[in-house]
């Protein structure tokens, strides 16, 4: 009976490997790093991201969501990203203007009317041939996200024009951004999202700008007071991923990341008005506002159209161009 059990054929049959199912037998991890608080837009944007493809996956795919440059900061993200150490980061455009100069065209002063004119540039053809203008080494742009529009605060108020003469301005690295305040006489000072609390301290610069939601989130406005709505330009993130990383994923994954990458896109314009708009309001109970007039304002409109102009004058001037429809 023992040999004739030993020689009795076997009914378990071996099944064809199947890649993408074997892919999702194990479970992969994808790193998130970003810079600013979790309570913000791209911080409530990258969490949204990662609750969705883990949804999509089922719990196959883990998704880790690190905030506030506790993995790696504005300097260090880019390469960190390059090597395969984080799979995704969502760093400022400004940032990258020194890897990809058409992305500076972002950066221009007063291009942007309103949410609604954002989130209709983004979506469109032209922002796609703005992203794929990138050759940053194995790193593949995805998409484009929008904070909202960057305001002015400092130490005492700016009503006017003539309140950045001999002023030290804190700015990202972008020559847009350096030659905005340079037009407005005041000296441009490149510091790092995670510097500026000890050099505000140590006085290095005494004028910054930034979106409503970042300076609620971080208490900016406990050591700059002063608060002036002045929407002249727009803080906006590039959505990142590893080259190597996505294209050795089965397609089946690659579906999953894309489809919760463009309903994430779609959530964060919502979310990035609301997020401000509270934002706005904690602020109106702690800072001193002010709004620029309706004169001051375009004050700085002509005193920065040198910008606008020197690009609407290039080859990027089709781009430039969607920004007026």
């Amino acid at each position: 009976m023992f040999f004739g059990f030993l020689l009795w054929p076997s009914t378990t049959q071996t099944l064809p490997y199947d890649d993408e199912q074997q892919a999702l037998d194990e479970q992969i991890t994808i790193k998130i790093s970003h810079v600013v608080a979790q309570n913000t837009p791209k911080g409530l944007a990258a969490q949204h991201f990662a609750n969705l493809v883990e949804q999509k996956s089922n719990g196959h795919i883990d998704v880790q969501v690190f905030a506030n440059a506790v993995l790696y900061n504005d300097e260090t993200e880019l390469a960190a990203l390059q090597h395969n150490d984080v799979q995704m980061i969502m760093p400022t455009v400004s940032k990258m203007t020194t890897e990809v100069p058409a992305w500076a065209v972002l950066d221009i002063p007063y291009l942007f009317h309103d949410a609604q004119h954002v989130e209709r540039f983004f979506t469109s053809e032209e922002a796609q041939q703005l992203l794929a203008m990138s050759s940053v080494d194995n790193v593949i742009p995805r998409a484009f996200w929008a904070n909202g529009f960057k305001h002015f605060l400092s130490e005492l108020p700016i009503t006017k024009i003539d309140d950045f003469q001999q002023q030290y301005v804190r700015i990202m690295d972008s020559h847009i951004l350096k030659e905005q305040f340079t037009l407005l006489d005041a000296t441009p000072i490149t510091l790092a999202f995670q510097d500026i609390f000890s050099n505000a301290k140590a006085q290095t610069y005494t004028i910054q700008e930034n979106t409503f939601s970042n300076i609620a989130s971080k208490n900016i406005d406990g050591f700059q007071p002063y608060v002036t709505v002045s929407a002249h330009g727009l803080l906006s993130y590039v959505v990142l991923i590893n080259e190597d990383f996505y294209t050795q994923l089965p397609p089946d994954v690659q579906q999953i990341i894309d489809e919760a990458l463009h309903e994430t896109t779609a959530w964060h314009f919502a979310q990035s008005a609301q997020l401000n708009k509270q934002a706005y309001a904690t602020l109106q109970q702690r800072a001193e506002i002010s709004t620029l007039s309706d004169i001051e304002k375009r004050r700085f409109q002509q005193r920065m159209a040198p910008i606008y102009e020197a690009y609407a004058n290039t080859h990027y001037k089709q781009i430039i161009d969607t920004f007026a429809q």
